[in-house]
């Protein structure tokens, strides 16, 4: 699909298993890497899943035609749990198992000789991003420990995440915040957002290591949280999405609920909407390695929905 020589790409995942803890279960994806040879590859992935183990196809198929089959996915479960259940009731958890996960395979990345270990990224969604971003205190932990990151519809409750959309620009909206000019980190809310603010405006070179956060307007796993019942969050206030409809209104309590229930029938509408974000993944993942994330991606796209049937 590329026109380019590909290798069979490496994909390595330990479930949970009532013999073993999860720093055995994560010692076992390690132990599995040396045996497939992970480590000879130029990209390494660690994908922390949602919840049941549970892995969005795009995330990880963008990253092996991209790279031409040469690279590695880590992953690992951490829970039985639905998302939504354990993030209810046991969200540390994701950011327990992230950490021992991602600990432990950026320790064996750094024992590989520097001119020939993988570049390490980190990525997931949902449930997976809020434990993926607990792998680090903040911002400059991020930058100085992985080659870059992919992350999509996070769950508003992310320290990481929250510390991001406080820091960004004045003038930039909630939903589509700029952190540093958009240096390192940048907020999608569409395509174009890879390259340029909300507004139109062109960021700059887009620097390693490079880090995308990706948020439909329509999200409600994105937009919603417990503060909801008393505050009145900024994305509303500033009403910049054409997404959201200019009749809604918060209300104490009432919206709170009212975005509880699109929850559960987020991920049943189009691409681009709501807790679906698998169209974007291919051009994000794209600028995130280093490539041109607003080049023709159709085939590419076009072959993932007919080998994996992910729509």
């Amino acid at each position: 699909m590329t026109g380019r020589p590909a290798k069979e790409p490496i994909r390595v995942y330990a479930g949970l298993h009532e013999s073993r803890d999860l720093e055995r279960t994560a010692e076992a994806v390690v132990d599995e890497l040396y045996r497939t040879g992970a480590f000879d590859r130029s990209v390494l992935v660690v994908m922390m899943p949602a919840g049941e183990g549970w892995i969005p196809e795009w995330h990880p198929s963008s990253v092996e035609f991209l790279t031409g089959g040469d690279s590695a996915i880590a992953s690992m479960q951490y829970t039985y749990l639905p998302s939504a259940l354990a993030y209810y009731t046991d969200k540390e958890t994701a950011g327990k198992a992230a950490r021992i996960l991602f600990d432990k395979v950026e320790a064996e990345v750094r024992r590989q000789p520097a001119d020939g270990r993988p570049k390490l990224y980190i990525g997931g969604e949902s449930l997976g991003a809020y434990g993926g971003q607990a792998v680090f205190a903040d911002k400059d932990d991020l930058l100085d420990r992985v080659d870059g990151a992919v992350w999509t519809g996070t769950p508003r409750e992310s320290p990481l995440w929250q510390e991001l959309t406080a820091q960004r620009r004045d003038g930039s909206p909630e939903i589509a915040p700029v952190v540093d000019d958009g240096r390192h980190i940048r907020f999608v809310t569409e395509r174009q957002n890879a390259v340029n603010d909300f507004y139109g405006r062109p960021f700059g070179m887009w620097e390693a290591p490079r880090v995308a956060f990706a948020q439909n307007p329509t999200d409600p796993i994105v937009w919603w949280s417990w503060d909801l019942l008393w505050n009145e969050p900024d994305w509303l206030r500033e009403r910049a999405s054409r997404k959201v409809t200019s009749a809604m209104r918060w209300v104490p309590w009432v919206t709170f609920w009212q975005i509880a229930s699109d929850m559960p029938r987020s991920v049943r509408v189009p691409g681009g909407e709501g807790h679906r974000y698998q169209e974007d993944l291919v051009p994000l993942w794209a600028g995130v390695l280093g490539q041109d994330p607003m080049a023709d991606y159709s085939k590419i796209q076009r072959a993932m929905r007919e080998d994996y049937r992910v729509f």
